[in-house]
């Protein structure tokens, strides 16, 4: 059934259950996850979720002015009722959330004693809070057409030089990871997928890896930006249990948006620890002024090059953390652009300590066309990016020069039975034939590999009614 987040119910010390997505479940599912889905789907966010998320971030760092939300999009907006209660309401909803997160930071990572029912009270108050601030973009409906989609800010070909270039000439060590770093971990809490199926729950944070996220919104002042993950474990602990990392899309933030019954997070049924990093650039690590992975897009190549320099050499220290705590073995996964993260994951772990390591590999909707997705993708066309690539300098023979640093060249560091892959047969957004290019490079077993009469949305979102793919895995590492 579903719950909705409040405090009914926390006396027994354990999470309500997660919200279930109806929608993608049965006869629903299958008419709702088509194609045509996905053609709606890219357009709605590119024509209004971006827009509004642009809008939403320039209002929470106005923090109320007027003036300085005109300044951060170049709109001309007179003083009115209107627009002001907009502010004002974005504002108190910031203000708000940052109350609730900083007690919970405060109560789940201090080492004094804190019951769990309270723990349980803080995290359905954060919830609330943050839901309820994320939601204020709708405040800006009325003027949705007025805003830019995106901050661009495609750097010139010698600033991505000077940042990038001695790694480009030194492929072994592009993606070095640094020492082990010191992780926080939070106190934990229970909760369940149903009556018969409870789970743990606690959040990891280490030093970022990213650029620029010591101005992060969460960062403190004077220190460097933190990464997160979130993990979620059978109720016995991950000792022993196999591990599962898996990897977000483009301006995915889940643990903003309230929990949700997640067929990668159920794992835990099965006996795996899950572990959802969140990218540099969002949810917990968004920039200031910034919605959730906006740089990653806007800064053209030099926003994928950072962001998968600073994600990858993160999940190697998660694949060694694991490790450290009894997990038995580590697969890396994830979507779209956790797939594109993934995928360099295996093959750059040729140069890591084999702690680092992982031993599976699960990737949906992926492609190892990096330049396909960038200049012909149904999104990146929507978007306009290669003219905001040649506005900047940019030719297609420049940004090539950069894919190794941005695709899975070579072979992967796990034997290809130990890959499982998801293309939707319809994907133009990833567009699918890079996908499949990867599939016959790496010489992938036809039974590892699952192809829906799908697009890219619809794809992952099919997992709510499929999990076909998940459980290859589960067989693979259980077997």
């Amino acid at each position: 059934m579903n719950v909705p987040v409040s405090l009914a119910g926390t006396e027994s010390a354990r999470l309500p259950e997660p919200l279930r997505i109806r929608a993608f479940d049965g006869l629903q599912g299958k008419l709702l996850l088509r194609p045509w889905y996905d053609w709606c789907g890219v357009r709605a966010i590119v024509n209004w979720y971006f827009p509004l998320s642009r809008a939403w971030a320039a209002a929470l760092e106005a923090d109320g002015d007027l003036q300085s939300f005109n300044d951060q999009l170049g709109t001309g907006f007179q003083d009115s009722g209107r627009i002001r209660s907009a502010l004002a309401r974005t504002a108190q909803a910031d203000k708000t959330y940052h109350e609730r997160q900083t007690l919970w930071e405060e109560r789940f990572f201090s080492e004094a004693a804190v019951a769990e029912g309270e723990l349980v009270r803080l995290e359905i108050e954060r919830q609330s809070a943050s839901k309820h601030r994320m939601m204020r973009r709708k405040e800006f409906l009325p003027w949705r057409r007025k805003f830019p989609k995106l901050h661009w800010a495609v750097p010139l070909k010698d600033d991505v030089e000077q940042h990038h270039g001695e790694r480009l000439a030194h492929p072994a060590s592009a993606f070095e990871v640094p020492a082990f770093p010191g992780f926080e971990v939070s106190k934990g809490l229970s909760g369940a997928w149903d009556a018969m199926s409870p789970y743990r729950q606690y959040w990891l944070r280490f030093p970022s890896l990213a650029s620029g996220e010591e101005s992060a919104v969460m960062a403190s002042p004077g220190e460097k930006g933190k990464a997160w993950a979130k993990v979620y474990e059978p109720e016995q602990g991950g000792e022993g249990a196999p591990c599962l990392i898996f990897l977000h899309g483009i301006g995915m933030e889940t643990d903003l948006w309230g929990e949700l019954a997640d067929p990668v997070n159920a794992l835990t049924r099965q006996g795996f620890r899950v572990i959802r990093p969140e990218a540099p650039w969002h949810a917990h690590r968004r920039l200031r002024g910034r919605f959730g992975g906006e740089p990653a897009i806007a800064q053209g190549p030099l926003g994928f090059i950072e962001l998968f320099h600073a994600w990858v050499t993160e999940v190697a220290q998660l694949i060694e953390w694991a490790r450290n705590n009894g997990s038995s073995q580590v697969a890396v996964g994830g979507l779209s652009l956790g797939a594109l993260t993934a995928q360099l994951v295996a093959t750059q772990a040729r140069n890591w300590r084999p702690e680092q390591r992982p031993d599976h590999l699960l990737l949906i909707t992926t492609s190892e066309d990096l330049l396909d997705i960038a200049l012909h993708g149904s999104m990146a066309s929507l978007l306009e990016m290669p003219k905001h690539f040649a506005a900047a300098g940019w030719a297609e023979a420049d940004l090539a020069r950069w894919t190794p640093l941005l695709e899975p060249h070579g072979d992967p560091v796990m034997e290809a039975a130990r890959i499982v892959v998801l293309l939707g047969r319809a994907d133009d957004l990833t567009p699918v034939r890079g996908g499949e290019s990867l599939l016959r490079r790496w010489k992938v077993p036809e039974n590892n590999i699952f192809r829906p009469n799908q697009g890219h949305f619809s794809a992952s979102l099919g997992l709510y009614r499929d999990n076909a793919v998940l459980q290859r895995v589960v067989a693979n590492m259980t077997g």
